[in-house]
């Protein structure tokens, strides 16, 4: 019998208990922070970027009333570089190892650790892999640390240990983390400089972005193909977002989303994106995880 592999697939809101926002509130706060002097806003200022290119920026992407950075760049490709890099400093802020800390109350990554913890040589316990439309690396940070004080071991041995999880960031991420030092790795700091500005940034790309023959694509697809639970975690269904992983292909494997607080008008239309079952629930992430057996 095929061992079981289970598939999580990750939006924005996953990420929210770790000191991460949501798409509309990254693009407030980004507005916010290039209006104001700000960290950010002198950066982008000594990268090239005028204060009225700035400015302009921000008021033209609060004003457009798109749901998110992302989605006013696919209209907007003439401010693509400065809004790359405006993402990538705003979300670089937010990478505190003290935001990853475990809480009174339990959060999803906490809940998921739990499960694949066992003996050292048999990490992860369950066969879970992560596909992921974020750009940040909290996950992947978190399972670090814990594996590294769960197991005794060194931040190499421990990262070693993370990439067994398979996690792919389908539109890139803020930099390569605890692999192999290269000119694109970069330590979970929030420490900002116009070369860590510049690197993250290109490894953004974009919604609706040619990335279709990539690996990363081509991964989650395979993933995707031989599943046998699927689950989405703060996932918000952009159509381009579903149709980049082929899930809308019939399929025997079921779905199962976090759709927190939707109506059935937005629950019908996530079903209608697929051509598959689809059981949408009105949990966060951890309740999902706790009340149905999709990790076991």
């Amino acid at each position: 019998m095929a061992e079981e592999k289970i598939l999580l697939i990750l939006g924005a809101g996953a990420s929210l208990p770790y000191n991460f926002p949501l798409g509309r509130e990254l693009l407030f706060q980004t507005a916010h922070n290039l209006h104001s002097t700000t960290d950010v806003q002198r950066l982008l200022n000594q990268m090239g970027h005028g204060m009225d290119e700035i400015k302009r920026f921000a008021d033209e992407l609060v004003e457009s009333n798109q749901p998110s950075i992302d989605a006013f760049l696919y209209y907007r490709g003439n401010y693509e570089e400065l809004g790359r890099r405006a993402m990538a400093a705003e979300l670089i802020t937010r990478e505190h190892d003290k935001m990853l800390r475990r809480r009174q109350q339990e959060e999803w990554y906490e809940y998921l650790f739990s499960r694949l913890v066992g003996p050292v040589e048999d990490f992860p316990a369950k066969p879970v892999e992560v596909v992921t439309f974020n750009y940040d690396r909290s996950l992947e940070r978190f399972i670090e640390i814990a594996v590294k004080s769960s197991y005794g071991v060194s931040e190499e041995e421990a990262s070693a240990l993370r990439q067994k999880i398979p996690i792919h960031h389908i539109y890139g991420d803020l930099g390569a983390l605890g692999e192999e030092v290269t000119a694109e790795s970069r330590p979970y700091t929030p420490e900002l400089s116009a070369a860590v500005v510049s690197t993250a940034a290109k490894r953004i790309c974009l919604l609706g972005g040619e990335r279709s023959d990539t690996k990363q694509i081509a991964a989650a697809k395979e993933m995707v193909g031989y599943a046998s639970k699927i689950a989405f975690l703060g996932f918000a269904f952009h159509p381009l977002n579903v149709k980049q992983l082929g899930i809308v292909k019939e399929a025997d494997t079921p779905c199962i989303a976090t759709l927190y607080q939707a109506s059935t008008n937005e629950r019908n239309r996530v079903k209608n994106l697929f051509a598959r079952p689809i059981d949408t629930r009105d949990f966060d992430c951890i309740s999902l995880l706790r009340q149905i057996d999709i990790i076991g």
